[in-house]
């Protein structure tokens, strides 16, 4: 008796372990959102950011756009960011983005605030841009060009400021 007990047991365990594999594959090969990668054209969003204003990367089409993901826990990120805000105050050719990695919208705010920090910060907390992009390691940049087109992804920091710079000017 305990032994036809422990052989349903297994069955029914190893009949939802299937099927909940099934299910992952499925949602994975049914998942027709388009990944960011150097040469494709950069995938779609909608965020809002810390005002609650909505962010598109449509709104940008015709000017080059540097994502730039980041967070206020990470060092080099925070290194990052005056370098960011002069791109974004100086190039009128570039549009900066910044998308924090599941911060709250108050820690991103006070940290904006405090770095006098006035390009758009969005908020990933789903999670979303990160599985887009593809996003491994903080900070992690791309560049987008006036096409919508990725034409370069930097993770890690850069080496310096001219680094970035040259890359801008590169393109």
């Amino acid at each position: 008796m305990m032994n036809r007990i422990r052989k349903r047991v297994s069955v029914i365990l190893l009949t939802a372990a299937i099927a909940v594999l099934a299910v992952v594959v499925v949602r994975q090969m049914s998942d027709s959102r388009p990944v960011a990668a150097v040469s494709s054209v950069a995938p779609a969003f909608d965020l809002k950011d810390i005002d609650g204003k909505e962010v598109q990367l449509a709104d940008y089409r015709g000017r080059r756009v540097v994502l730039h993901f980041w967070a206020t826990y990470c060092p080099p990120c925070v290194k990052e960011m005056p370098v960011m805000q002069r791109i974004a105050t100086q190039r009128d050719d570039t549009a900066v983005i910044g998308v924090n990695i599941g911060q709250s919208r108050g820690t991103v705010a006070a940290f904006a605030k405090a770095k006098g920090l006035s390009f758009p910060l969005v908020i990933d907390a789903a999670g979303t841009m990160t599985d887009l992009y593809r996003i491994q390691a903080l900070p992690t940049t791309v560049l987008i060009d006036a096409n919508g087109r990725v034409s370069k992804i930097v993770s890690g920091a850069f080496e310096s400021e001219s680094k970035l710079t040259e890359w801008l000017i590169q393109e």
